[in-house]
């Protein structure tokens, strides 16, 4: 083998040299810290729009909820004739408790008990949210009492039959409690005539819940002229409520947040109407974590005016 094919030879087999090799790891390296970075904002990203969806369908299902109930509020059946009347006009609810009832920053006690209502004493609701109860009365599918129609139903759904005097009533009533670290929307349904009672968690991860009332000024107007909340309420509003209006702020599971949110407020009933009002509870701050939250609220008619019981 002469001289110059050794000096080709060896020229072929030179490996790369230091320079190489650190010049081909960095650009591997800015590669893969590229890709991770694509991957993990790719992944919040969906994170984000699936909490985003999961809070949209808590929110809407929860507002269905509560407007499904507040809008039976105050129901009488009138197709058949109250036991032992002769005008289908008779009337129960004149002699009982109020179609729609409510406590400012309040929850319920325990639910060891089917006694109406059972709010506890004010100044202790969870983020100093508020107690909502509405009581409306059962239908009959025909003349058969015993036959439901399954168009009145509490917040547990479950039916009430044509109604055979003032205690048969249906008793839905929403609050807020907090599980194993968790806060969830509670509903209670009671049922006096028969003494049962039942109680269960409808929607997760709701922080704060608010309601205020639209009252009308006379016994006369259906037309809500003001705004108050439950503990502004005097005995006559009580009868002249013509809509409710209902605030929640939702939150997620830790992480739902790309990052650590900081001291945001919310306005469960809109921030405008926050700005007119003296009630410290309508407005709302949580801790900072990693949880994404989203406010919902909403407008309801009481449709079954009995202005003045």
């Amino acid at each position: 083998m002469n001289h110059h094919f050794r000096s080709t030879l060896s020229s072929l087999q030179r490996g790369l040299t230091v320079v190489e090799i650190l010049v081909s790891l960095v650009i591997m390296s800015v590669v893969t810290l590229a890709t991770v970075a694509l991957f993990r904002t790719t992944s919040e990203s969906y994170r984000s729009v699936d909490a985003d969806q999961e809070l949209q369908d808590s929110g809407r299902f929860a507002l269905d909820l509560i407007g499904y109930a507040v809008r039976h509020a105050g129901y009488q059946e009138r197709v058949y004739l109250p036991p032992g009347s002769s005008d289908v006009t008779d009337l129960y609810f004149p002699s009982i408790k109020r179609a729609v009832d409510g406590v400012d920053n309040s929850q319920i006690l325990s639910g060891n008990s089917g006694t109406d209502f059972g709010a506890e004493a004010s100044n202790n609701g969870l983020n100093s949210s508020d107690v909502l109860t509405v009581r409306f009365f059962g239908a009959a599918r025909n003349s058969n009492s015993t036959d439901t129609s399954n168009s009145m139903q509490s917040c547990l759904g479950d039916s009430l039959a044509y109604p055979i005097g003032e205690d048969a009533l249906i008793h839905s009533t929403f609050y807020v409690k907090q599980l194993n670290d968790e806060f969830e929307l509670y509903c209670k349904a009671i049922y006096p005539a028969t003494g049962n009672f039942g109680t269960n968690p409808i929607v997760r991860g709701v922080e704060n819940f608010q309601i205020v009332f639209g009252v009308s000024n006379s016994n006369t107007s259906t037309v809500p002229t003001k705004w108050l909340n439950p503990d502004q309420m005097v005995a006559d509003d009580w009868g002249r409520i013509m809509s409710v209006k209902v605030g929640l702020v939702i939150r997620g599971p830790v992480g739902s947040a790309p990052a650590p949110s900081s001291a945001i407020a919310y306005y469960p009933l809109g921030e405008a109407f926050a700005a007119g009002a003296t009630t410290a509870s309508l407005k709302f701050i949580p801790p900072t974590d990693t949880r994404m939250r989203r406010v919902f609220t909403a407008t309801f008619k009481v449709r079954n005016h009995t202005i003045g019981y």
